[in-house]
């Protein structure tokens, strides 16, 4: 007769199973921090280019116009471009904003720093 019961089997398997578990969830709340980064960020790009469309001789008001955008995100050091530098009335002014982010999974599965960037474009308007 085999009286064999088996104890502690559900422990084990959960046991096994954790650390899968844990790296999907890790997965996704990275992937939602990097959406949420990437979201700021065409946010901000978008102010700028408004900015840089409405006041076209303000190149450094653009740049604190887009920081001033990511102030409550969290979100320092970006590097923002404005194409052309100066821009003219009718033409078209592009602003880049670009930021580098460390995924929390990526010392784990290897991936290195990512760059984020938004880029947005407005006609400038005429004086």
């Amino acid at each position: 007769m085999n009286n064999h019961r088996p104890r502690g089997n559900a422990a084990v398997e959960f046991a096994v199973a954790l650390p899968f578990l844990a790296l999907i969830l890790a997965g996704i709340i990275d992937f939602g921090r990097g959406y949420s980064l990437r979201v700021s960020l065409t946010n901000a790009a978008m102010e700028g280019a408004r900015y840089a469309a409405s006041n076209p001789d303000d190149t450094p008001g653009i740049t604190t116009r887009v920081s001033d955008e990511l102030v409550g995100g969290n979100i320092n050091s970006v590097s923002t471009a404005v194409s052309p530098t100066v821009p003219t009335a009718g033409n078209p002014v592009e602003v880049t904003v670009s930021y580098t982010w460390k995924p929390f999974l990526g010392s784990i599965l290897g991936v290195g720093n990512q760059t984020l960037r938004a880029r947005s474009t407005m006609v400038v308007l005429p004086g």
